[in-house]
């Protein structure tokens, strides 16, 4: 009969403990956890740099998710004042691309009046995006080279490729007797928002002015994206337009400005998180390079439950896919979006913490084992 002296039970309930703890550790990394929070003190430090996962739309909070397939998601609201209120309730919530719910700001036209020479330079100078297929009139060409006139300084189209991007129903036009007076400016005509590139090793889109990779295939599909549409980038792009490795587009991302949202048959184009509805005409003319995506919706409801002193409501919703017609990642539902009508405006609210588990069932566990071995060979080397 084995005799288990006091140190040698202490040294078994230790691996044992150190087991436990190691399976219960694998489990929550396999089962991966997602978190973010929103709080009026974030909310007041906004910075045009960040990408958000969460935030409002009137009076309806969203989250943004990254994983394709079933989870649990809950967000926790924490109010400041609420002496009154139901205990236990369900809010409506729905679900759909993130740039389905941007506010419609208009038509093609408001946006054009946003885009004058003098606003189209400023926001080149200042980096940031811009549209230049309604400004024909402002193109010059002296010789061989190709410029766009602002008020003050003349920007270089650098090649006959770029000009075509940005002016697809267009001819370069004739060469003028006198080139423009107006100084060079230090700064190019970069490609048009929205477009996907190739170099032949990834696929990526113009956000920004900036190159973002797309992760993955499953992610080109899920934002709704189509092969065909992917252009080549020629030599020039090759070397001229930097990536940085920090630059991705993941399944929780919403779509760069100049995506074409096609809803039953209304035309919309994302910029700056608004939509800009425009006639198919006017796709045609301006942006027939554009993706065009398809965009759809799917409603349900979440449980909440109030605690006693009625300052913090959960809300819960169980075994959401993200993927609206699963095994298939298009179209994919990215974002729910939480009625708080119910709960409380947005000035009574003080903070919000929301998490999204991945769901424990055979077709996750499966996901995750393959992510693992992908993991584990292209980590060690096995496959290059």
């Amino acid at each position: 009969m084995i005799k288990f002296t006091k140190r040698r039970l202490l040294t078994i309930l230790s691996l044992v403990l150190i087991l436990v703890s190691g399976f219960f550790w694998f489990l929550n990394k396999f089962y991966s956890t997602k978190t973010g929070e929103w709080s009026k003190m974030a909310a007041s430090n906004f910075d045009d740099s960040a990408i958000f996962t969460s935030g409002w739309e009137g009076d309806y909070f969203w989250v943004s998710l990254d994983f394709p397939g079933k989870q649990n998601v809950c967000v926790d609201i924490y109010k400041k004042n609420s002496p009154t209120g139901e205990s236990n309730f369900e809010i409506p919530i729905n679900q759909a691309q993130r740039a389905y719910f941007y506010p419609e700001a208009g038509t093609l036209s408001d946006l054009f009046s946003q885009m004058t020479p003098v606003q189209v330079e400023e926001r080149i100078r200042q980096g940031k995006p811009y549209l230049l297929g309604h400004l024909i009139d402002n193109i010059s060409r002296g010789g061989k080279d190709l410029f766009f006139l602002g008020e003050n300084e003349k920007f270089l189209i650098p090649t006959r490729n770029i000009f075509n991007k940005h002016f697809p129903a267009k001819k370069i036009p004739e060469p003028t007797g006198s080139v423009s007076s107006l100084p060079y400016a230090n700064i190019i005509i970069n490609l048009p928002e929205g477009i996907l590139l190739s170099d032949g090793k990834g696929v990526f889109v113009i956000s920004q002015g900036k190159l973002f990779l797309i992760r993955s295939p499953e992610v080109f599909e899920s934002l709704g994206y189509r092969w065909e549409n992917i252009r080549q980038m020629d030599n020039y792009e090759n070397s001229s337009t930097s990536y940085m490795s920090g630059n991705l587009i993941n399944f929780d991302s919403a779509h760069a400005n100049g995506t074409i949202l096609k809803d039953n048959e209304n035309l919309f184009m994302v910029w700056n998180e608004k939509l800009y509805k425009l006639t198919s005409a006017e796709q045609l003319e301006y942006f027939p390079e554009q993706p065009v995506v398809e965009i759809s919706k799917k409603n349900s409801r979440a449980n909440c439950s109030t605690n006693n002193d009625k300052s913090k409501t959960t809300c819960c919703v169980s075994n959401i896919d993200t993927r609206l017609n699963p095994p298939s990642y298009s179209p994919f539902l990215n974002t729910i979006e939480w009625d708080m009508e119910r709960i409380a405006k947005k000035d009574d609210i003080n903070k919000i913490d929301w998490q999204s588990k991945v769901a424990i069932n055979k077709e996750n566990t499966l996901k995750r084992l393959i992510s693992l071995k992908n993991y584990i060979v292209y980590t060690l080397g096995i496959v290059k």
